[in-house]
């Protein structure tokens, strides 16, 4: 309900219709098309390139470290006795400590 509000308070600024006036399908219809254009528009100009993956660092080291924090975490809530927190803490430095090789 907030979001329609605030859509035609958009559309009310913006493109000067009353807030009666506004029917959403036909704004987020134009919304989409200006969306689009922009993102065509980016591609000629720019070209297109695909979106490169950059973790090399997550490697199956970095996982079991991640993995292990998870599991420490889940028992610690399980269990909050001291040994468990101390466990769960020591885990969140190591795998804090790998991540930042």
């Amino acid at each position: 309900m907030d979001a329609d509000r605030g859509m035609n308070k958009v559309a009310e600024k913006v493109l000067g219709y009353s807030e009666r006036k506004v029917n959403n399908r036909w704004f987020d219809e134009h919304c989409k098309k200006a969306l689009d254009h922009r993102k065509n528009t980016r591609e000629k100009v720019l070209g297109y390139s695909e979106r490169k993956v950059n973790n090399r660092w997550f490697d199956e080291h970095c996982k079991k470290a991640l993995d292990h924090r998870k599991n420490t975490r889940l028992k610690t809530m399980e269990d909050g006795n001291e040994e468990n927190k101390r466990k769960y803490q020591q885990a969140r430095r190591m795998a804090k400590k790998i991540r930042r090789q």
